[in-house]
């Protein structure tokens, strides 16, 4: 019938989750749910509050139009395959391209080239979130002015080694929390620097998952 049904996923996670596993960043915190047989995933950060003035929100503004007194914030949601894993995945989206409907990852650096994590993390956040475009906009170190706006080639910004690498290590969290995760518990997942992944079982005032609105969905479709 065409529902979204969360159950249709073994997960259902922002794409930042995703990223975090896959580049084992040792900072993140996931709270991990398991509702009717699907993984929840959401990110739990430290940061209360954002610069706006900040050359990569002023870079995406002049790119997209805005006034530059509201910043809005638009999503996307994705159907991926990660090994044997269906995922719905939330991604938020810098711009879309109005005759096509591509989405586009918009960036601001003033030195890009070597600068691998960086290339990672855009390659992350393109191949999880759909994205078919990035656009750099390099900056002046001085002045921090654009001085130049340029495509960025998404396929070749790693080698295929490196892509295997990082999928690889996502599908391997994504069993971990597959076999460890019981139904209806709630969890924090740690990635920690040395040794295995942390899962810890939470109270289950802790849950973030509205599963009432989850079922209204479902029998609105049925």
């Amino acid at each position: 019938c065409g529902a979204p049904d969360a159950c249709y996923f073994h997960v259902v996670t922002q794409r930042t989750c995703m990223k975090k596993m896959s580049m084992r960043d040792e900072s993140a915190s996931i709270a991990v749910q398991r509702i009717g047989g699907t993984l929840f995933l959401r990110s739990y950060k430290s940061r209360l509050r954002c610069n706006l003035s900040d050359i990569g929100y002023q870079f995406e503004r002049a790119c997209t139009g805005g006034d530059g007194q509201v910043f809005d914030s638009h999503y996307a949601a994705t159907d991926v395959r990660v090994g044997r894993f269906r995922c719905l995945i939330e991604s938020e989206i810098d711009a879309v391209d109005g005759d096509s409907g591509q989405l586009i990852e918009l960036k601001s650096a003033a030195k890009w080239e070597g600068k691998i994590t960086k290339q990672v993390n855009l390659w992350c956040q393109c191949m999880l979130g759909g994205v078919g475009r990035a656009i750099l906009g390099n900056r002046d170190k001085k002045t921090d002015r654009i001085k130049s706006i340029e495509d960025l080639p998404i396929e070749t910004l790693l080698t295929q080694g490196m892509k295997h690498k990082l999928l690889e290590r996502l599908v391997r969290s994504l069993e971990f929390l597959d076999s460890s995760v019981r139904d209806d518990g709630v969890y924090l997942y740690h990635i920690p620097r040395r040794g295995p992944d942390t899962l810890k079982q939470l109270e289950q005032k802790h849950s973030f998952i509205n599963v009432e609105m989850i079922n209204a969905v479902k029998d609105s479709y049925t």
